[in-house]
């Protein structure tokens, strides 16, 4: 527990204050009483109001104790929210164990429902990949002077090819089996 002693600078007597103060009712009051009685005793504790308490006559006068201060000193930001954070953790766990096993089939359905609608949303599923930005490229045939078409964007093929014109097709990467038959342009 913890004790509260008293010390005449004067006479260099010393006394204590013989109830614990923590982990008891009215500790404060009795305390107050002994601290007023002792201030009216003053120096000299041999009245009869202070005779009984233990005193001790000593030496010298003791050093004071070093003062500590905070070593991490108040709780900033950051660690006041995760206190809370933790808290609310704790919290939370306690509860869900309260609810028992329903608790637990009610957040197991709601994280299998759940999952497959978050995971749709974060990475769609039917998106086409990026077509490449480079246009295509017209050279000459080696055999028959056909123009050749390289790249699969309608819109540049369109744009490199006149009515016409022979053309074998390449470098298509999903229909890979039109890559090289040979045609000619009827109409853009």
């Amino acid at each position: 527990g913890i004790w509260v002693a008293a010390v005449a600078g004067e006479t260099l007597t010393a006394t204590a204050f013989t109830k614990s103060v923590v982990d008891r009712e009215l500790a404060q009051r009795d305390l107050t009483q002994w601290l007023q009685q002792l201030h009216q005793a003053g120096a000299d504790l041999s009245t009869s109001a202070v005779a009984a308490w233990p005193a001790v006559v000593l030496d010298r006068m003791p050093e004071m104790p070093e003062g500590v201060g905070e070593l991490s000193g108040p709780p900033g930001f950051f660690t006041r929210l995760a206190g809370k954070v933790s808290k609310q953790t704790v919290d939370l766990f306690g509860r869900v164990e309260d609810w028992g096993g329903s608790g637990f089939q009610l957040i197991f359905c709601a994280v299998l429902f759940a999952f497959p609608l978050l995971n749709g949303l974060a990475a769609p599923q039917n998106t086409p990949p990026p077509r490449p930005k480079a246009a295509p490229k017209r050279t000459p045939a080696a055999t028959d002077g056909a123009a050749e078409v390289v790249g699969d964007s309608a819109r540049a093929a369109r744009s490199a090819v006149v009515e016409g014109s022979d053309v074998v097709v390449q470098g298509l990467q999903k229909h890979t089996e039109y890559n090289g038959l040979r045609g000619s342009v009827v109409r853009r």
